[in-house]
């Protein structure tokens, strides 16, 4: 029987605060990732945590999961910084099974489980995932081992993409270049 995401995670969502200029807390928002779902590293402390909201803290290893809008990315928090929450437009994965949080982010992540999450969106102006609705997804886990070359086999396969958008804008350099020494 393949596990629903419900079954092997603890799902919560995140929170809204106004920014402020005192914070003690980093406050994550979509608009702290980039173009390849990374989370930018000079964030500013903008929001402060109360002792009664401390439970929205981010630990290690906690996966985010933008629920809101068009690019439903998932990305794990690192522990980049000594505090930090994530706002309302995330869903907080905490995982309970053995998987890895890197594994069940690349799952999330990939166009098949992408797709079956956004046939799944409500709503007119701004489409969202609903809590519910990223619970049943199912995850298929392989062991460990498994885990670990299937993110080893994506680690190299984003190499290879790098390498070749290098490649072909030496070529167009090259290219270019040639072409200007014959005008």
């Amino acid at each position: 029987m393949v596990p629903a995401l419900k079954d092997i995670v603890r799902i919560q969502t995140g929170i809204y605060l106004k920014p402020n200029q005192f914070g003690n807390t980093v406050y994550i928002q979509l608009k702290d990732f980039n173009e390849r779902g990374q989370l930018i590293t000079h964030l500013i402390p903008e929001i402060s945590i109360t002792d009664r909201l401390s439970h929205h803290l981010l630990n290690a290893g906690d996966i985010l999961f933008a629920a809101k809008g068009d690019k439903n990315l998932a990305a794990i928090y690192r522990d980049e910084y000594p505090s930090a929450v994530a706002s309302s437009s995330f869903f907080v994965l905490k995982p309970t099974k053995e998987i890895l949080p890197d594994f069940l982010v690349w799952f999330l992540n990939h166009p098949d489980s992408q797709k079956k999450l956004k046939s799944e969106a409500k709503g007119s102006s701004i489409a969202s995932i609903s809590m519910k609705a990223l619970g049943n997804l199912e995850v298929k886990i392989p062991d460990l081992h498994i885990q670990q070359l299937i993110l080893k086999v994506d680690e190299l396969r984003k190499k290879e993409k790098c390498i070749q958008n290098e490649l072909m804008s030496l070529k167009d350099q090259i290219t270019d270049t040639r072409i200007i020494e014959k005008i």
